[in-house]
């Protein structure tokens, strides 16, 4: 018994070795001792020892920070690339991309007026909360102090985002699938690409009961049986994770369930002091948005350009160029970034321009001397004009006072009177009243943190890791 304990005898003659030599803090022989009275030295442990075992502690939130740090320069790279699309039609590309190239260059030819229109077009394309409506339902909001009010409309905003995303979603599923099967071994594939094909082209809004039935009961028991044959852990276990995601947020843009969270919401008081008792009539309203959503044609111009060249159509270059566009323009549409983004190409007069636009659309006017009653917003726009030079140009605007900075390529130094002068009168022109002007040459590109700091402020907030 005393061999399964290794239980021993103690060695005679040390049982007092403790007392007759006591452990003193000089002793060299032993490491590391603590002595309370003062720190004699580190004691070489690490202070986050979970460190070691390759956990990550840091939130979303400092993950998107680092994204945006290590961003490419969208202007630079866009700029390589749509300065050059001319010469690139006769690079030897693909003569599918040559075509997606010269449609793109002639849709961005424009007047002044036309520039306009392209950015509110943007705007209202990139932002499906940004109409007359969702305006009032903002309202809402703001004003009721019912948190179950504030709930309902959350999760029917959720439900409308789902619902007219269903067919982006769809398109995602089957992407998805196809990419999976060519991991998997071929007999494998081709029934997760015969699944793939079953499922019903999406038309209208809303998510399809066929569709949802045939990922819920033959899609995902048919991956699962997979995983548990093959024991694949590789690049397929992270495509189901993408699928599951997805087919949730699928399942979850039914017409149904829209109607549901409509009626919950439109039961509060709060809701009918601003939009009514008529219940039909503003459940209509917000059908019509659905449904008049339509395609944005620069940016499907944009998206066709980026298919080709990530699919190697153009070359090694193009496509890593493509890549880091993508990249950038992912960053700037983060649901973590506080403003609005906008990117303006466009041919002028005979001068390509390529423009990178930030809006705060909710500026605190008090940093710059307001009185913080009247709404102000904050502009930060980049633009670069081919064999002119690169500007960086800060807006602040209240009401009908405007203040500027602008930096400009050095060689226009000498015209910087002139152009203070010309700045003013547009500003006046335009009904406004240009308050400051500050202008300068311009040594390095602003940074976007250094104009809107406020993109740190959830910096020390507690966050997770998903």
């Amino acid at each position: 018994m005393s061999d399964i304990l290794k239980v021993s005898v103690p060695t005679h003659g040390l049982e007092n070795t403790s007392r007759t030599n006591p452990i003193t803090t000089n002793d060299v022989n032993i490491s590391n001792v603590v002595d309370p009275s003062k720190v004699v030295r580190p004691d070489g442990q690490s202070a986050n020892p979970d460190k070691n075992l390759g956990m990550h502690y840091e939130s979303n939130f400092q993950g998107f920070l680092e994204a945006l740090q290590n961003k490419p320069a969208l202007m630079e790279t866009f700029t390589q690339i749509f300065f050059q699309m001319g010469s690139l039609i006769t690079s030897g590309i693909s003569q599918d991309f040559a075509a997606e190239i010269a449609n793109f260059l002639e849709m961005i030819k424009m007047s002044p007026e036309d520039m306009v229109k392209f950015l509110q077009d943007q705007g209202g394309k990139n932002n499906k909360f940004a109409s007359e409506l969702f305006q009032s339902l903002k309202a809402v909001i703001n004003n009721t102090k019912s948190v179950e009010l504030k709930t309902a409309i959350l999760q029917f905003l959720k439900s409308y985002n789902d619902v007219s995303s269903s067919g982006t979603t769809l398109q995602n599923i089957r992407s998805i699938l196809q990419n999976m099967a060519k991991y998997m071994p071929k007999s494998y594939g081709e029934r997760l690409l015969a699944v793939a094909e079953s499922l019903e082209p999406q038309t209208t809004p809303g998510a399809n009961e066929e569709n949802i039935a045939a990922l819920k009961k033959e899609l995902i028991p048919f991956l699962s049986d997979y995983t548990k044959t093959t024991h694949d852990m590789g690049k397929v276990r992270d495509f189901i994770t993408l699928l599951t995601l997805n087919t949730a947020r699928y399942e979850n843009g039914t017409m149904e369930k829209l109607f549901g969270d409509f009626q919950r919401m439109a039961s509060f008081k709060d809701f009918q002091k601003i939009f009514g008792n008529d219940l039909q009539k503003i459940l209509e309203r917000f059908l019509d948005e659905l449904t008049a959503a339509k395609g944005n044609e620069f940016t499907d111009g944009l998206l066709a350009n980026m298919n080709h060249a990530l699919n190697g159509k153009g070359g090694w270059e193009v496509k890593s160029a493509f890549q880091n566009i993508m990249q950038s323009l992912l960053v700037n549409e983060s649901v973590y970034m506080p403003l609005k983004h906008y990117i303006l190409p466009a041919e002028v007069f005979g001068n390509f321009m390529f423009s990178e636009i930030w809006v705060d659309p909710d500026c605190d006017s008090r940093q710059y001397g307001g009185t913080g009653e009247e709404k102000a917003r904050k502009l930060f726009i980049k633009f670069d004009i081919k064999d002119i030079g690169f500007f960086d140009l800060i807006i602040f605007n209240q009401g009908d006072k405007v203040d500027l900075q602008l930096q400009y390529p050095e060689k226009f130094q000498e015209m910087e009177k002139e152009m203070k002068k010309g700045i003013a009168a547009l500003v006046e022109k335009n009904g406004m009243v240009c308050r400051k002007v500050y202008m300068g040459k311009s040594s390095e590109p602003i940074a976007l943190s250094e104009v809107f700091p406020q993109i740190y402020e959830r910096k020390n907030a507690i966050n997770v890791k998903i």
